[in-house]
C-alpha cells in the first residue's frame, strides 16, 4: 500500500509537470504570433481628379457629395507612396463630412488599404478648409499582408494659385499597425 501511494503521489507530480510544459509552449507560440505595433508618420498631397454634388434642395439640407483625390505620400523615413482615395460626404456651408477608402501604392508594388472617416470646417483666417478623422487598416498585399491598424488624420486645403478652385489639400497622418509574424 505504501508503494501504491508513491505512485499515485509520482503521477500527480507528472501530470502537473505535462500542464507545466503544455502552457509554457502555447505562452511561446503566442509571442511568436504577435507582433509589436509599429507607428509610422506620414503626409498626403493630393488634388481632386473628380467631384460630384448633388444639391437636396429643400430647406437647410446639406449638398451630398461624390469625391476622388489622387496624390502622394512622404513617409518620415524617406519611403514614399502613391494615394488614392475615393469618397461619400455632405457639405453644408462652412462644415461637411467625408466618409471613404484610400489605397496606397508602394514602389515594391504593396499596397495597403484604410476605410476612413473626418469631418472638415471652414477655417476663418484662411477660409479653407481643415480636416479631421480617423480610420482602419482594412486590407494589405505583398509586405502588408494581414495589416491590422489604425489612422488618425488631420489636414488643410492649400492655398490656390491666382484663378484656380482650391482642390489641393494634405494630410498628415499617424498610422499604428502590426503585421502578422511569418
Amino acid at each position: 500500500e505504501v508503494e501504491t501511494m508513491h505512485i499515485k503521489k509520482h503521477d500527480g507530480t507528472i501530470v502537473r509537470f505535462i500542464i507545466f510544459v503544455f502552457f509554457m509552449a502555447i505562452i511561446q507560440l503566442i509571442s511568436l504570433t504577435t507582433a509589436e505595433a509599429e507607428t509610422l508618420k506620414f503626409r498626403i498631397f493630393t488634388y481632386v481628379t473628380r467631384i460630384e454634388s448633388m444639391p437636396i434642395g429643400f430647406m437647410d439640407a446639406p449638398t451630398n457629395v461624390l469625391c476622388e483625390r489622387h496624390g502622394y505620400i512622404n513617409y518620415e523615413d524617406g519611403d514614399v507612396a502613391t494615394f488614392l482615395s475615393r469618397a461619400i460626404g455632405k457639405n453644408s456651408i462652412q462644415k461637411g463630412t467625408r466618409d471613404g477608402y484610400a489605397l496606397i501604392t508602394y514602389s515594391d508594388d504593396s499596397t495597403s488599404v484604410f476605410e476612413w472617416d473626418l469631418d472638415f470646417w471652414i477655417n476663418e483666417t484662411t477660409q479653407l478648409k481643415t480636416f479631421s478623422g480617423s480610420g482602419k487598416f482594412i486590407k494589405g498585399t505583398g509586405r502588408f499582408v494581414g495589416i491590422d491598424g489604425e489612422v488618425k488624420l488631420t489636414g488643410q486645403e492649400v492655398e490656390p494659385f491666382s484663378g484656380e478652385p482650391a482642390a489641393g489639400a494634405y494630410f498628415d497622418v499617424t498610422a499604428t499597425y502590426t503585421l502578422p509574424v511569418k
